[in-house]
């Protein structure tokens, strides 16, 4: 007696791009066929729409640790640190421990984080990529609103594996009602223990600092989880 599993029929190509052979298709005892692309295609295909959700900006997109210049000390062991914490990333995610990258602008802050980002999300978490001055754009379009979508929104940040939040300090001074809010989304993920990268060209303390320019509530915070990244060597920018 044979059963409907021995009359099924299967095609295996090989895929041209990675050379490894998949079912390509299914026939089953109904004659009924099921085609395949291949499984690792498919699995890149996610990959890349996730990069998207997760808003990494196009100039960073192709960028990883591989094409980070390392050409002093600082910068490698800024990448030892991000590798780092990639690898460990289930660890942080149990105790809620991030990163601050700062120093100065075109030291591969960015570069590094969105690095960082890209592996995460490949290991199937839930990430985010966007700049203080956006957070704050998109939280003020909900204040004339009469529903919830300003808690929705701060819901959202709370809720991923992973966020990260770049140029804190670029420009401006931010109103008290802004450091309110950008306190509630640190303490937020910090309650749940979700690790948070900030990125900022301001230094830790003193003049023109993040003590300067956010509340101590939030500095109290982000000291306390976040493991300091200081970029202190000469602007890419400065050099090419």
């Amino acid at each position: 007696m044979s059963s409907d599993t021995d009359n099924v029929q299967k095609t295996f190509k090989t895929c041209p791009v990675h050379g490894t052979s998949y079912v390509y298709s299914i026939t089953d005892a109904s004659g009924t066929r099921y085609t395949n692309g291949c499984p690792l295609c498919e699995a890149e295909k996610r990959c890349q729409a996730a990069f998207g959700q997760a808003l990494i900006p196009a100039r960073f997109t192709d960028q990883t640790f591989e094409t980070y210049e390392v050409t002093n000390d600082g910068q490698r062991a800024a990448v030892t640190l991000c590798r780092d914490f990639v690898k460990r990333f289930g660890d942080y995610r149990k105790t809620g421990h991030g990163l601050l990258l700062t120093g100065r602008p075109g030291t591969g802050k960015t570069h590094l984080a969105c690095s960082l980002l890209k592996e995460i999300i490949a290991g199937k978490k839930a990430a985010l990529y966007t700049s203080l001055d956006q957070v704050f754009t998109a939280v003020k379009a909900t204040w004339n609103s009469t529903d919830d979508s300003q808690k929705k929104y701060l819901k959202k940040l709370a809720a991923l594996d992973c966020l990260v939040i770049d140029e804190i300090g670029t420009n401006r001074e931010i109103s008290p009602r802004e450091k309110d809010l950008f306190f509630t989304i640190i303490n937020d993920r910090y309650e749940q223990l979700k690790p948070t990268i900030l990125i900022s060209n301001l230094s830790l303390r003193g003049e023109d600092s993040l003590e300067e320019f956010l509340d101590e509530r939030t500095v109290d915070r982000i000291f306390e989880t976040n493991t300091f990244v200081v970029f202190n060597w000469e602007s890419y920018r400065g050099t090419k």
